[in-house]
């Protein structure tokens, strides 16, 4: 990660990398930051470098189980990039390195949320070890609502009342019923895909994105803040893409890039 981010091509007076560090309260974790300073120290980057120490509060513990370490640290990433009046917030993985273009592909999109296409590792547990893409299509949006349709296998269609607008709107931000684009037939062939929800491991937000949402798990037992935030996006009018031939890898404990 540290050597793909000294190669990435963007000028270096433009950004800043700030790193997410979660304090675990014990001595591997105080270990694990110290080392990261002292490698950032000794990098010599071209650009500024900064490390944010966070640790999750019981309120977060109660909302998030144990997503509370990542949604912590992206929370406190938002509210720094908003502190330092930057344009942009570039989400990395400490487990996806970026490829050298990566910057200006996303930028290149023009989206208020734009990403590269990510692979869920697979699960040794799973029969099959096949990754696949962590990129979903809506197949019923919330503009859905206010369109006639069929209930009960009435002939005419009619519109939903007041409170079952309210109750799908509610459902929908908490389960997304969303779609894997993998499914569709020709998916290999797609260069980008516009309005979909996805991982957020390599990720180019844009500000004004960061200051209407803020990171969040509406229900935990859903279990993907990032599907979430995206949702969010698109709930709000953003626009968001992926650029389906930009693979950012996604490597395991045991070296494989997926």
């Amino acid at each position: 990660m540290l050597a793909a981010l000294g190669d990435v091509d963007y000028p270096p007076e433009q950004f800043t990398a700030a790193f997410g560090v979660s304090d675990r309260g014990d001595a591997e974790s105080r270990e694990f930051i110290k080392r990261l300073q002292n490698l950032l120290d000794n990098c010599n980057y071209p650009f500024k470098t900064h490390i944010i120490v966070t640790k999750p509060t019981i309120e977060d513990e109660q909302r998030w189980h144990q997503f509370k370490w990542v949604i912590r640290n992206l929370a406190e990433l938002r509210s720094y990039v908003l502190r330092s009046n930057m344009d942009y917030m570039w989400i990395l993985g400490g487990d996806n390195p970026p490829l050298r273009s990566s910057i200006k592909r996303l930028l290149a999109l023009n989206s208020d949320v734009a990403s590269a296409i990510l692979y869920q590792r697979p699960n040794k547990s799973w029969q099959n070890h096949n990754a696949y893409p962590l990129v979903f299509r809506h197949h019923w949006n919330l503009r859905d609502l206010d369109k006639p349709c069929l209930h009960n296998g009435d002939e005419t269609p009619t519109t939903l009342n007041s409170e079952q607008k309210r109750l799908l709107a509610k459902a929908w931000l908490q389960l997304g019923f969303v779609k894997p684009v993998w499914l569709e037939k020709r998916w290999q062939t797609y260069k980008v895909c516009r309005n979909v929800v996805f991982g957020d491991a390599c990720c180019l937000i844009k500000r004004r994105v960061l200051e209407a949402i803020n990171y969040e798990m509406l229900q935990a037992a859903y279990q993907s803040y990032d599907i979430q935030y995206m949702q969010q996006a698109l709930a709000l009018g953003f626009e968001t893409a992926v650029d389906m031939k930009l693979h950012c890898p996604h490597i395991t404990f045991e070296g494989e890039a997926y």
